[in-house]
């Protein structure tokens, strides 16, 4: 059961809280959602290759391309209707925020239709609402971040049933900190190494400033950074999505990192449950 449907900007900052300015779909009396499709688990599409000679074929994968969203409604007054024209413009990437009785969960994507449903009548103005996510799997509001000894394998676990990307990050803890590369490798033999150009290139960082590692998640252009703190200037991002890297699964992952640098220093990784379908 869907309670509440929000939409909101996308923030500049991490999913977990609604924004206040969110605007609730399924606010009684207003914009009068009728019925709501494509939450489910989508239609993945199936990678299958011919075998020559015979009549058969060998299976090479799949893979869900994007997610459509839905939504049938009936704007209740002209104000409303021309109110969700600015709620739902076109062309501008808008977040999604649904919550049901499990939790609530988080998707972006944009307007790409809103033509006029089979209800229309003098007094109420009825729309199917078309939205496309091009990331078509859910996040959760909630973002888990476990510190990590350097060098020492650490075991994460999501709880969603699709594979997340993470992110890794540095906080420094001395005035004197510095880093000169790292490296991230999972329990299978998959590893990303980062170096600068020089070895006389050591990043010194204030205490309690967050310095990037790794960013594994796709869709997201935000980065979390912790109360409390500020992100550097100088920012070590190799890639925004890099490719060879495990994603953290139902399953137990063996993930480790290690810095090479001076100074005190705490590393974390941080990452959302992520879902097929609520």
């Amino acid at each position: 059961m869907y309670k509440h449907f929000y939409v909101s900007d996308i923030p500049n900052t991490d999913g977990e809280m609604i924004p206040p300015d969110a605007v609730d779909l399924l606010d009684p009396g207003t914009f009068g959602v009728i019925e709501i499709t494509g939450l489910y688990r989508p239609t993945a599409d199936d990678y299958i290759t011919d075998l020559g000679g015979i009549d058969a074929s060998v299976y090479g994968g799949m893979s869900v391309k994007s997610r459509t969203i839905t939504l049938n409604l009936d704007a209740q007054t002209d104000m409303e209707r021309m109110r969700l024209y600015r709620v739902l413009p076109y062309g501008k990437p808008r977040r999604f925020w649904i919550e049901t009785n499990v939790g609530v969960f988080w998707i972006d994507g944009h307007v790409t239709g809103m033509p006029e449903g089979s209800d229309n009548n003098d007094l109420i103005a009825n729309f199917d609402v078309t939205i496309k996510c091009p990331y078509p799997w859910f996040r959760s509001m909630e973002l888990h971040e476990v510190e990590m000894d350097s060098g020492v394998a650490t075991t994460v676990q999501q709880a969603g049933d699709i594979p997340s990307g993470f992110q890794v990050y540095a906080i420094t803890q001395s005035a004197s900190w510095g880093i000169n590369g790292y490296t991230i490798k999972d329990s299978s033999g998959n590893a990303f190494a980062w170096v600068p150009g020089s070895s006389a290139t050591v990043q010194r960082n204030p205490v309690g400033y967050v310095v990037k590692l790794v960013d594994t998640t796709p869709g997201i252009t935000e980065w979390h950074i912790p109360p409390g703190h500020d992100m550097t200037e100088q920012q070590y991002l190799a890639t925004l999505e890099i490719s060879g890297l495990p994603a953290i699964s139902s399953d137990a992952e063996q993930i480790t990192v290690t810095v090479s640098g001076m100074g005190s220093y705490t590393v974390r990784i941080a990452y959302y449950d992520t879902y097929s379908g609520v």
